[in-house]
C-alpha cells in the first residue's frame, strides 16, 4: 500500500479475538478459506486436501466439547 503512492499514511496492526467452538467450528473455518473452496470447485477432493483427516482427527480431539482459542487477524490501514 505505502509503495503504491496512493495513500499519505499506512499502518499495520494486529488485533486478535477469543473464540470457543468445538470441533465442526475448527473444521467450518478450514471451509471458509477462499483457496480451499476454489480447490473443491476445480474438482480436488476433501480426501485430497487432508481435510476428511481433519474432520477425524477434530472429532477424536474434541468431539462436542468446546474449546476456547485466540484468532489472530492483520489489518491494514491506508489514508489517502
Amino acid at each position: 500500500m505505502r509503495a503504491s503512492g496512493h495513500f499519505r499514511f499506512t499502518r499495520e496492526a494486529l488485533v486478535h479475538s477469543r473464540e470457543r467452538g468445538a470441533a465442526d467450528r475448527i473444521v467450518g473455518m478450514a471451509f471458509s478459506l477462499g483457496p480451499l473452496t476454489v480447490l473443491l470447485e476445480d474438482g480436488m477432493t476433501e480426501e485430497d486436501l487432508g481435510l476428511a483427516r481433519l474432520k477425524e482427527v477434530a472429532a477424536k480431539a474434541l468431539g462436542d466439547r468446546e474449546v476456547g482459542w485466540f484468532m489472530c487477524y492483520r489489518i491494514r490501514l491506508g489514508i489517502k
